[in-house]
C-alpha cells in the first residue's frame, strides 16, 4: 500500500485531485491517546459553519455539533510526526503542518473555502463527504465522494473545497508547500 508521502508526491504531480481507497483501521495509530488529547486542548478550536464556537470541554463542543480543529499535531503526536516527515521528505516541502479534525454530527466546521497549501487528508475514523472544485473557481466540481476510514485524498493548493461529517468522524490533514 502506498505511503502518505508517496501519495502526496504522486498527487502533486497530477495537477488535480487524487484519491486512493484504503482499508479500515489503516491510520488508527495516528489518533492521539487520551493523554495526548488532554495536552492538545490548548491548541484546539471549535467551528460550526465557519464560526468559531466557545467551549469548556471537548464533549460540550462535540455535543453541540461543532467540529474540533487541533492545530500543530504534527509536532505533538509522534505517529503523526512520522507521517509529516514522510510527506515533507517525499515532496521536498519547505513548509508543513498537520491538524486533527474531529466531528460528531452532520454540521460542517467550515463553509466552502480554499487553503494556500497543498493538502493530504487521511481519514482516521468515520465518513466525510468531500466536494472539491476545479482550479481557482467554484463552478465546476472536480471531485465529490465520501472519504471512508483508511482513505487518502490530495487537494491542490487554492482549490475550493468543502467537507461535511456524516456522523462521528476524524481526519488528519497535512498542509505542505514546496
Amino acid at each position: 500500500m502506498v505511503s502518505p508521502g508517496e501519495f502526496a508526491a504522486w498527487g502533486a504531480s497530477t495537477n488535480g485531485v487524487a484519491y486512493v481507497a484504503g482499508s479500515p483501521g489503516r491510520f488508527q495509530e495516528l489518533f492521539p491517546r487520551p493523554d495526548q488529547l488532554r495536552e492538545l486542548r490548548y491548541h484546539a478550536h471549535a467551528f460550526k459553519r465557519g464560526q468559531e464556537q466557545k467551549f469548556e470541554l471537548f464533549e460540550e463542543a462535540l455535543a453541540a455539533g461543532s467540529t474540533l480543529y487541533f492545530k500543530n499535531v504534527g509536532r505533538r503526536v509522534p505517529p503523526i510526526t512520522e507521517v509529516v516527515t514522510d510527506v515533507r521528505v517525499s515532496t521536498h516541502a519547505n513548509y508543513w503542518e498537520a491538524a486533527l479534525v474531529c466531528g460528531n454530527g452532520f454540521e460542517p466546521g467550515y463553509d466552502v473555502h480554499r487553503d494556500p497549501c497543498e493538502l493530504v487528508v487521511m481519514q482516521l475514523h468515520g465518513t466525510k463527504r468531500w466536494t472539491i472544485y476545479s482550479g481557482g473557481e467554484r463552478e465546476e466540481v472536480a471531485f465529490s465522494s465520501n472519504l471512508q476510514d483508511g482513505d487518502m485524498l490530495y487537494v491542490p493548493a487554492n482549490w475550493w473545497h468543502f467537507c461535511e461529517p456524516l456522523g462521528r468522524s476524524a481526519h488528519v490533514t497535512i498542509s505542505f508547500r514546496k
